[in-house]
Order: C-alpha cells, then sequence, then structure tokens
C-alpha cells in the first residue's frame, strides 16, 4: 500500500510528502550552516523552536526525504492573498542537486497558484541561497538595514504570478 503523505516521487530515490513534526526535529539539529547563520540572525529562538513554529504557521507544509531521510523542509505561511515561501535544510540537498533544482521550480509554481504573491527576507550573506532565488524567478526588491533580533541586513524577495 502506497503511503498517501507522498505527493511526489523522483527516479534517484527522492521524494516529497506531508510534514511530520519529528521532521521539524530532526531537521533542525541538521541544518545547513546558511539556515542556522540565517536563524539565529533573525529570531532568537532555537532552531528546532524556529523550525517548528514555521511547519505549525504553514498551509501547505512538505517535507522532501531521500531514501526515508528527511533533508528539508518548505512551505508557505498564508497571510490574506500573499505566502510567505520559505525552506530549512541539511547539507545532504546537494546530493540530490539536479532534482531539487528541477523540482523546486515545479513546487514554486504550484505555491504561486495558491497564494498568487510570495515573499520573504533572506540573510544578506546567504549568496548561494540569492542565487537561486533569482534563478527561480525571485526579485530582491528592498534591503532592510538593522534587520532580525541581531540588526544584520536582510533582502525581501517576491515572486507574483504571471497574470494578477
Amino acid at each position: 500500500m502506497q503511503d498517501q503523505s507522498v505527493l511526489a516521487s523522483y527516479p534517484n530515490g527522492a521524494i516529497v510528502r506531508k510534514t511530520r513534526m519529528s521532521d521539524a526535529k530532526y531537521i533542525s539539529s541538521r541544518l545547513r550552516k546558511a539556515d542556522l547563520m540565517e536563524l539565529r540572525a533573525n529570531s532568537g529562538s532555537a532552531p528546532d523552536v524556529s523550525l517548528m513554529n514555521s511547519v505549525w504557521a504553514s498551509n501547505p507544509c512538505y517535507t522532501i526525504c531521500f531514501h526515508g531521510e528527511p533533508i528539508a523542509i518548505f512551505g508557505i505561511c498564508p497571510q490574506k492573498d500573499v505566502g510567505v515561501i520559505w525552506m530549512m535544510g541539511t547539507d545532504k540537498v546537494l546530493r540530490i542537486k539536479t532534482t531539487f533544482l528541477k523540482a523546486s521550480k515545479e513546487w514554486v509554481n504550484y505555491f504561486l497558484e495558491l497564494k498568487p504573491i510570495l515573499f520573504n527576507f533572506i540573510h544578506e550573506k546567504n549568496t548561494l541561497h540569492i542565487k537561486w532565488l533569482r534563478w527561480l524567478g525571485f526579485s530582491i526588491i528592498n534591503r532592510l538595514e538593522n534587520f532580525g533580533k541581531n540588526g544584520e541586513t536582510f533582502y525581501e524577495f517576491v515572486k507574483i504570478k504571471n497574470n494578477v
């Protein structure tokens, strides 16, 4: 019998399924350095608390698993007509780089069907993820000095569905 929580399966063994709270706990202790740095700059909460809060606030929220191991969580936190898009993951995302890049475009397009405007904030030092966001078609629209708990610089990014 197939797991009803699986939404997508990929030939390399990766799947995307509905998130479980245990995924947040597992991933929070294995976060990529860039995600951990961004969490610390933005909030004073412990990584597990931050990730669990993001999962609770999201609708929908999904987990990427590779050979059964959770390696990333992503979702959108709905706010009226817009969605706050987010993702946190482990270094094991690099093991499925090609699949991840292709699928990330598909998931962003899916989220745009749910909320025609997607946005969030990213730490200025998170250059690889900024490059990825631009590749996905997001635009940097604002530079925010003195942002977050530690008063660091963040960028606001947004993507708007065509024909909105």
